[in-house]
């Protein structure tokens, strides 16, 4: 297994630094920085059925795009890598999948590109559609 480290350590001050952001936001809000690095809100994980944002992030771990429905994945991946490597942000449709892996959530996704610590990440907020 790869040694994430430094990534957890950039998530965390990541974290630190837009806490209020995640925190206050009535919207669900996410950050991606890998398969075993993301976090969100309590309000995105509510959406999709999971009690905290540690438990969402427990579930995204390994494969992010198991959360996303099918149909949604690609478009929401082209997103991102446009916002990574031209700083561009976006908005796309995006329908989750709730926990019990039924259910659909349907959604507007905005992305943003945000350096930070020299890292850019991608941040997300996330609007039911």
């Amino acid at each position: 297994m790869a040694d994430h480290g430094d990534h957890d350590d950039l998530l965390a001050g990541f974290l630190e630094q837009f806490g209020a952001i995640f925190e206050q936001s009535k919207q669900g809000v996410y950050v991606f920085l890998d398969d075993e690095h993301a976090a969100c809100n309590d309000v995105l994980a509510k959406w999709q059925g999971y009690k905290t944002p540690k438990e969402w992030a427990k579930a995204a771990r390994g494969d992010f795009l198991k959360l996303v429905e099918p149909a949604s994945r690609h478009a929401l991946v082209q997103m991102y890598q446009t916002a990574l490597k031209e700083a561009i942000g976006g908005q796309v449709p995006v329908t989750w999948l709730h926990k019990d892996g039924k259910t659909k959530v349907k959604t507007d996704t905005i992305l943003v590109p945000i350096d930070a610590a020299g890292h850019r990440f991608a941040l997300h907020f996330i609007s039911p559609a």
